[in-house]
């Protein structure tokens, strides 16, 4: 676990200039841990205190940033840079540059394994790697078939699986294994061409897996055991976003050709229910308590659905074209990464969910934090 004293002193004098730069707020007792941000432009990574809501580092890098994931276990956060072709890793208590990976080729996208024992790697040139986060070396490479769209793992008895989606085919991999093994999900009757498959996601329990053509609108399950396509679920939106409930028993989804939020029961194979959630709804993310935040870039702002009733809860305003969503883990807060304009916008989410659908639409950010130039991604770690 992180201890706070390597950082409190920068921490409050931070807070004392973000406290003159954006003006009074409430006095509102934070989250004990560190986010860190992945700025795109700006070649760094902020290190932002969450007691004091305040950025207390920014840590320079090679190369741009794009992603960002903090190893559950280990005080690390592992981010990827792929104009460098390298996985950078940031010491918690340190809040510095511990070590670098080199990656085979840039990396693309980037999955840790539940149980937080590797992370995968999508790189160009049609690449999966995969680095065993015990011994900070790539442990396996594998060429794909075709160019990979997205990535996800799962351990299904202990097993090791990775799953990537491609156009028209599934690819599953193997830690042990030698090529991957491809699943030929077809071609659009309508198009004459492969199917546009991009989101790719597990049941929690790993004996399916879900992956959604951006095109068509429809989300496939497949069984894991008998490699057999289970349903195909209409979306009615061309699927680009997604994040799952914690406990794996619904996956929401945004995408083009709908204002909405769809809702997926995996275990059932069904849809829940669909509601509307601001113009054009992006990113979406869920907090413990089961509140649904979509962030809507064109109009600035989140909507948070109550994921019991499906039933919107408010509207909070943002900066500039709001993209990631990352949440406390105690779910007390959501922090929302605002592209366009450098900054973060906190939400508090405590007691959101007892407001009555009539009362307050508007929920106002509690703090913005300037951050740096573009940020993309963020994580989160708690302090011992």
């Amino acid at each position: 676990m992180l201890t706070r004293r390597s950082f409190i002193d920068h921490a409050v004098i931070a807070a004392s200039a973000c406290s003159a730069a954006c003006g009074r707020r409430d006095r509102v007792a934070g989250f004990p841990g560190v986010a860190f941000i992945a700025n795109s432009d700006g070649k760094a990574v902020a290190a932002v205190d969450l007691t004091a809501f305040a950025v207390v580092r920014h840590i320079g890098l090679a190369g741009n940033p794009t992603a960002v994931v903090a190893d559950p276990r280990r005080p690390l956060v592992y981010v990827l840079v792929p104009e460098t072709a390298e996985l950078v890793l940031i010491s918690g208590r340190a809040l510095a540059v511990a070590g670098r990976i080199r990656l085979p080729a840039h990396g693309t996208a980037m999955c840790l394994a539940p149980d937080a024992s590797s992370l995968w790697i999508l790189c160009e040139e049609q690449k999966a790697v995969r680095i065993n986060l015990e011994t900070h070396r790539v442990e396996g490479q594998w060429s794909l078939p075709a160019k990979a769209n997205s990535i996800d793992v799962a351990v299904p008895e202990g097993r090791e699986v990775a799953a990537v989606a491609m156009a028209g085919a599934l690819a599953l991999i193997r830690p042990r294994s030698g090529r991957p093994e491809r699943i030929q999900l077809g071609v659009d009757a309508a198009r004459g061409t492969a199917l546009d498959l991009g989101l790719v996601t597990f049941r929690k329990d790993g004996r399916s897996v879900m992956v959604a053509d951006r095109e068509s609108g429809e989300l496939w399950v497949i069984d894991m055991a008998t490699r057999k396509v289970v349903v195909r679920l209409a979306l009615g939106l061309r699927p680009r976003h997604y994040c799952v409930k914690p406990d794996g028993g619904e996956v929401h989804l945004t995408g083009e050709g709908s204002d909405a939020l769809v809702t997926v029961f995996p275990y059932l194979t069904e849809v829940r229910g669909t509601v509307l959630a601001g113009r054009s709804p992006g990113f979406v993310a869920v907090s413990p308590a089961n509140q649904i935040l979509v962030a809507n870039p064109e109009t600035n702002n989140v909507t948070i659905v109550n994921g019991r009733n499906q039933r919107v809860l408010a509207v909070a305003p943002t900066g500039k074209e709001p993209t990631a969503i990352a949440v406390t883990p105690d779910g007390a807060f959501a922090l929302v990464l605002n592209r366009a304009s450098g900054d973060i916008s906190v939400l508090r989410l405590a007691n959101l969910s007892a407001r009555r659908p009539s009362a307050a639409p508007a929920a106002p950010a509690l703090t913005m934090i300037p951050v740096g130039s573009r940020p993309v991604s963020a994580a989160i770690v708690a302090i011992g």
